[in-house]
């Protein structure tokens, strides 16, 4: 008999977690598991390569072609905190009117955005069934760090513009406090509550540590590969980064990093593949490289095709990933399972993974 799951999930098409968990659907009938997914009706437009790897648009291309997606979210389900009841209301009507109250087994929320966390308890409960979630990143945290962190890098992004910098303060500071009253309320009250790594009950608190099970193993490498030869490459480095260009992976660090690093009298060249999510973000990691005169030691390559990436891996001597934010890193992982070193901050992910 198969488990039937109203899989709820709505990834975001730049990061790694998205790419883990559409790939987790095409293997999940393997273990028994009848998913339905459900996920917002803007998901499937426009997916283009260069805002997703190949991998990721070839999962999504797997997902429409089968009889898996079966509902979709309005897209106000992620704006509006009354607007998630009014969803899960709309959505179980018709889940009961098509199949009956007793069709599924469970609500199984795959990601920790607040308002889908909320729409899934929402909808576990009219329909009277158990309620799961799978954590791949803390959906808060027992303390400031991260929170302060965003306000900090808020300051830089907006510099000069004083009311947008109040209204991210607020934004951050405030609503933060906000969610995670109520997702701990929330939460306390699944059934199961899943992780892909230590390091997420971990920066919860310690109340989580026995509340959460942490998978293992916590995610799917079989689409890592260790690079072979090629003679696709134009140039060598020393060094590479590569994830999403936004501050709390460290871009605006690197310029910085990378600065202290030649001032020892040490001349190696960083390549940095990945795409900027924000133009400000992108304005300023160039400003930085003009100001500190590294034009001729950082080399920015744009998006880079997994195959690309793979072979680009091996002309390099170490990875540079000065992350503030992770659960579990497929850029890390990605690069030691070809011989590279990883040099990264002392963030719990790393320490944990």
């Amino acid at each position: 008999m198969q488990l039937r799951l109203l899989y709820v999930s709505a990834p975001s098409k730049q990061s790694g977690g998205s790419f883990r968990s559409l790939m987790s659907l095409k293997y999940l009938s393997e273990f028994g598991i009848e998913p339905y997914l459900l996920t917002y009706k803007r998901y499937f437009k426009n997916v283009k390569e260069e805002n997703l790897n190949v991998e990721l648009a070839g999962n999504i291309d797997y997902i429409q072609k089968s009889n898996m997606l079966k509902y979709t979210l309005p897209a106000k389900v992620a704006e509006y905190l009354y607007t998630c009841r009014k969803c899960a209301n709309k959505v179980a009507k018709k889940i009961i009117k098509k199949y009956g109250k007793d069709h599924f087994d469970a609500v199984y929320c795959h990601h920790e955005n607040f308002n889908l966390i909320i729409f899934s308890y929402y909808l576990s409960n009219l329909l009277r069934i158990p309620k799961i979630a799978l954590l791949c990143q803390s959906p808060f945290y027992y303390d400031d760090r991260i929170p302060k962190l965003r306000f900090y890098f808020s300051n830089i992004i907006y510099s000069g513009e004083t009311l947008k910098r109040i209204s991210k303060k607020i934004t951050i500071m405030g609503v933060n406090k906000i969610e995670k009253r109520l997702l701990r309320k929330i939460l306390k009250r699944f059934h199961l509550i899943l992780s892909v790594s230590h390091s997420i009950p971990f920066e919860m608190g310690d109340e989580w540590l026995n509340k959460i099970k942490v998978l293992d193993p916590n995610t799917s490498y079989e689409h890592i590969e260790k690079t072979s030869e090629s003679n696709n490459l134009h140039a060598s480095y020393d060094a590479i980064f590569f994830a999403r260009l936004v501050p709390e992976k460290g871009v605006l660090d690197l310029p910085l990093v990378w600065k202290k690093v030649l001032s020892k009298g040490i001349n190696i060249k960083l390549a940095i593949a990945g795409k900027f999510y924000n133009k400000r973000v992108k304005n300023i990691f160039f400003k930085l490289i003009r100001s500190l005169s590294l034009g001729d030691h950082i080399d920015y390559l744009g998006f880079v095709p997994h195959g690309t990436l793979s072979s680009l891996l091996k002309s390099c001597r170490v990875m540079v990933y000065p992350s503030y934010l992770d659960s579990i890193s497929m850029a890390v992982m990605e690069s030691l399972s070809n011989n590279l070193p990883v040099v990264a901050y002392n963030i719990p992910a790393i320490n944990f993974n």
